[in-house]
């Protein structure tokens, strides 16, 4: 039977505790970095008509709300058609949102559970 001193069993479990903090540390970024992929095609793929509406008898209401929306800020003709409003509509969004999105969270920004995660591994490594 092998006996380790109590610093060796400190070495070994310090080393085990860095290498498992490590990998879960990767695989939070990895995760991270599909739901950017997933929230960019989401967006690259945005339309009014396929969302969720709580109340589908609400939709036509929505519509109509956005519709005049487009034409007040003039990004339609006062007197475009709603499916035509509708349209630039998505069109704005798919080429306007990415990059809000993007300005707000910043190019390297992470969820707090992925800054706990990471703030682990580095306390493990002490």
């Amino acid at each position: 039977l092998i006996v380790m001193s109590h610093l060796a069993w400190y070495s070994y479990i310090s080393n085990l505790v860095k290498i498992v903090s490590m990998y879960a540390g990767m695989l939070a970024m990895r995760a991270w970095s599909r739901q950017k992929a997933a929230i960019k095609t989401s967006l690259a793929n945005f339309s009014v008509r396929s969302c969720l509406c709580a109340v589908e008898g609400d939709r036509p209401l929505v519509y109509g709300n956005i519709a005049s929306m487009m034409k007040l800020i003039h990004a339609v003709d006062e007197h475009a058609s709603q499916e035509e409003a509708l349209a630039v509509f998505d069109a704005t969004l798919r080429e306007q949102l990415p990059a809000i999105l993007a300005a707000s969270a910043g190019r390297f920004a992470l969820p707090y559970k992925y800054v706990c995660c990471m703030t682990f591994c580095i306390v493990g490594a002490g």
